[in-house]
């Protein structure tokens, strides 16, 4: 998986939440915020490792698919993407299990 949104749907999937508006509240955001992130990867650093933490990712999974939502450039947002596969073939997480607070 290498899409914000698809990581969005993931985490709405895990905990079942059934709209966006459940998942900004889950993520105490507004709907809007929810939309935003999603048609522009308008998302903080908090809420990515947030969203991280819940889905058992590295937060840097969560950060790259945020920029390459951002990013106009195509070429630009496949190299992110690109960074997400990598971090995945050689991240772990079990050392982020203390900052699940």
């Amino acid at each position: 998986m290498s899409d914000l949104n698809a990581y969005l749907d993931e985490l709405k999937k895990t905990k079942g939440i059934e709209t966006d508006t459940a998942l900004g509240e889950f993520l105490g955001i507004r709907r809007q915020e929810v939309s935003r992130a999603r048609k522009r990867g308008y998302l903080t650093d908090e809420q990515c490792i947030y969203i991280a933490l819940e889905l058992g990712e590295h937060p840097l999974v969560i950060m790259l698919a945020r920029e390459a939502a951002k990013e106009k450039n195509e070429r630009y947002a496949a190299i992110w993407k690109s960074g997400i596969e990598a971090c995945k073939r050689g991240l772990d997480t079990t050392a982020l299990k203390d900052y699940r607070k």
